[in-house]
């Protein structure tokens, strides 16, 4: 039994629970002290549980990402050594117990739970129809399987738009990363980071599951960040003046 509550896909279920864990941390880690966050660590408890019942284990990574990326935010290098550390240390305890020992003795297309079966049939899609692709959501028709979906964003994307839709889709994803690294001075540090470690959390999901586009809160996300983006005026100026001293000098 997997917990799903009102959405039809338990791993679904554990996006929104990671998000919202995610945006918790965040706000305990990063805002000022108030007592309307201690309710949200007294919240986190039971969806932390309602994410663990749902068995999502791409739902976990995600959560992983997402903390992560608040980790670095406050802490730095010291951050990405101590999760470092605790990631060793988690992987070889569970790889010591009899499951995890199981675990490496099953077929690799059973341990990812079908997902390398799916990234395969997509590599094999887009080697087909490189350029055009097989056509949008056309994956079931196209590898003649019922309900499937590539359950990987990147391989999903190249296998039904070809070069043009993988193009496209790195073009959105450094768009994204250059609104991230260019936070406007008047913008929210907390929120801005917080937003940036939403968006981790759903890259990182999309990457064992569906639904990376389809999400409105993807969207919301982007848009947000880009909202809190820009250069200021001094350094926009002083690009600008750089690029016409170089093209003066190659004239």
């Amino acid at each position: 039994f997997r917990t799903n509550s009102l959405l039809f896909d338990p791993s679904l279920f554990g996006r929104v629970e990671a998000l919202a864990l995610v945006a918790i941390a965040g706000l305990l880690a990063l805002a000022r002290p108030r007592p309307v966050l201690l309710l949200a660590a007294a919240a986190a408890v039971p969806i932390f549980l309602g994410l663990a019942t749902s068995y999502s284990q791409s739902s976990l990574v995600a959560l992983c990402a997402g903390v992560s990326v608040i980790a670095f935010a406050v802490w730095r290098w010291k951050a990405v050594i101590a999760l470092g550390a605790i990631l060793l240390i988690v992987v070889v305890g569970a790889l010591a117990t009899p499951q995890g020992q199981r675990l490496l003795n099953e077929p690799a297309q059973k341990a990812s739970s079908a997902r390398i079966g799916l990234i395969q049939r997509s590599v094999d899609l887009f080697e087909a129809h490189p350029v055009q692709g097989s056509g949008l959501s056309a994956f079931a028709t196209a590898t003649d399987t019922r309900r499937a979906a590539p359950h990987n964003v990147v391989a999903g994307t190249a296998a039904e738009l070809g070069i043009v839709g993988a193009v496209a889709l790195i073009a959105f994803l450094l768009s994204v990363l250059w609104a991230i690294r260019n936070r406007r001075p008047d913008a929210d540090r907390t929120t801005h980071v917080i937003l940036a470690a939403l968006f981790a959390t759903i890259l990182v999901h999309a990457l064992a599951y569906d639904t990376f586009f389809a999400d409105p809160a993807m969207w919301v996300i982007a848009a947000l960040l880009a909202a809190g983006a820009g250069l200021r005026s001094e350094e926009h100026t002083s690009e600008l003046q750089s690029r016409l001293h170089l093209v003066c000098r190659l004239l």
